[in-house]
């Protein structure tokens, strides 16, 4: 079983950057010959990845792989561009994740392409795009849940938790039709 409180980390909330997409165009440069002969997509997800919507000040990439293999040496690239490497937090989920927190900060979601976990994240964040209101509402719970004291990461995902869950429901429904 994964210590979760190995995430915990302080996080605080900041109106969107469009600097933050500079920042992913150049990480998945570094990023790029690690995952070579495996690597089949990058995409920016999460917050940071959709325009007017309130985030943590941390761009979050998609790694999509052909096969979900990860090697050692991969990891000690990963940790040489200053990632810390987690590695599969769920058993039941085929996601391997690391992060890196320095001046720019990131998080890597690694996964294989185009299935399961892809696609829910790539359907949730063209969802948010497309629907100026949800990302009213998601960055409302966001600045409610750091008023309230929840700026530690696991208080602060419980709280939206619920919310998140409704909008990946939408989301999927959405993406069928589209």
């Amino acid at each position: 079983m994964f210590d979760f409180s190995r995430l915990e980390e302080k996080i605080s909330i900041e109106e969107h950057k469009n600097y933050w997409k500079d920042w992913y165009i150049n990480e998945i440069e570094q990023l790029r010959n690690i995952f070579e002969g495996n690597l089949v997509s990058f995409e920016h997800i999460g917050s940071s990845s959709v325009p007017g919507l309130h985030s943590k000040p941390i761009v979050d990439i998609l790694v999509g792989l052909k096969e979900f293999v990860i090697n050692d040496l991969q990891i000690q690239q990963l940790e040489n561009l200053g990632y810390e490497y987690f590695g599969q937090l769920h058993v039941t989920q085929e996601r391997l994740f690391a992060r890196k927190r320095k001046e720019r900060n990131f998080n890597l979601q690694i996964v294989p392409h185009n299935v399961g976990a892809w696609i829910e994240y790539i359907a949730f964040r063209d969802y948010l795009r497309t629907h100026p209101e949800k990302v009213k509402l998601y960055s409302e719970i966001k600045t409610e849940a750091v008023s309230l004291g929840k700026n530690n990461l696991l208080s602060y995902h419980e709280h939206k938790e619920s919310l998140v869950k409704n909008l990946l429901s939408e989301a999927l429904e959405w993406e069928q039709h589209v």
